[in-house]
């Protein structure tokens, strides 16, 4: 098989059929970059990591001067957690190609997972030098910033990349994260997060963050009317006389107790909610 049909493979999704061809063409030409960077891609793609850094490497070992072959080994490191290692390895394939955006988005990407925030910013303000309607440049950066505190630029920069790319549903779920964590509601959250659904129904954590909307609002009000029966039961038990005619098993603990329970049990859920949507919305 051709290197062209492998290639034509390699970016229809064809992983395997791709990964074949390149072991076929490097039978007779085995030091071809293109071939060894693109073999090392199909291996991170169908999740072999430590394949995919071993033709990276060998890719690099023919040909140092090719930029793509440092990228995707700096992507297999970055899978495998070695963080450093893999900014070490994006930053030579920028060495080799400076106008590139996707190389400087992943290495922001790999700053961001390393709360490296201002560097990310750096690097981002960067890639968008290169190419102004990024899009995942633009996501990043909104994320970046209001993880940074600063809301009014995060959604200055959210709304434009909605305005340049409509469709993409991590967008709609970005908006819906915020509207649950920085000073939205949990309405907004639930229109967000249904769009992206829409958009992406297969995304799991979409269908979370979605549950978690749902489930926070009516345990914030339960918590609410809750809290007002317990003050009332308090008010009971000590300034009223059934909290004082009887030493043992008053009403007025009946209440309390009647009124806690709910109390407490809103509060857990509204908390595991919380929680579990806050691990999904740093993702």
């Amino acid at each position: 098989m051709s290197l062209q049909r492998a290639v034509a493979a390699f970016e229809t999704g064809r992983w395997e059929l791709a990964r074949t061809a390149f072991c076929l063409h490097l039978r007779d030409e085995p030091q071809n970059p293109v071939a060894l960077s693109l073999l090392a891609a199909c291996c991170q793609n169908m999740g072999e990591s430590d394949r995919a850094i071993l033709h990276a490497g060998e890719c690099i070992r023919y040909n140092p001067d090719f930029p793509h072959g440092y990228y995707v080994l700096s992507v297999a490191l970055g899978s495998k957690g070695k963080l450093k290692e893999a900014e070490a390895a994006i930053k030579e394939a920028l060495r080799g190609e400076s106008q590139n955006a996707a190389y400087f988005y992943f290495l922001a990407k790999l700053q961001f997972d390393r709360d490296l925030l201002h560097d990310c910013l750096r690097t981002l303000d960067q890639a968008l030098e290169v190419d102004a309607v990024n899009v995942k440049c633009l996501r990043l950066k909104a994320v970046t910033l209001i993880r940074l505190g600063r809301k009014e630029e995060s959604n200055f920069v959210h709304r434009h990349a909605m305005s340049l790319s409509p469709e993409t549903a991590q967008l709609h779920a970005d908006a819906a994260w915020k509207a649950m964590y920085h000073g939205g509601s949990f309405e907004q959250a639930q229109e967000y997060f249904a769009e992206a659904l829409r958009l992406n129904p297969q995304a799991k954590s979409y269908l979370i963050g979605l549950k978690a909307s749902r489930l926070v609002g009516p345990c914030t009000f339960l918590m609410c009317v809750t809290f007002a029966f317990l003050g009332a039961s308090f008010s009971l038990k000590y300034f009223t006389e059934w909290g004082t005619t009887a030493e043992n098993g008053s009403f007025g603990d009946v209440i309390i107790l009647v009124t806690l329970v709910p109390f407490v049990l809103s509060a857990l859920s509204m908390l595991a909610a919380l929680l579990i949507g806050k691990v999904f919305a740093n993702r």
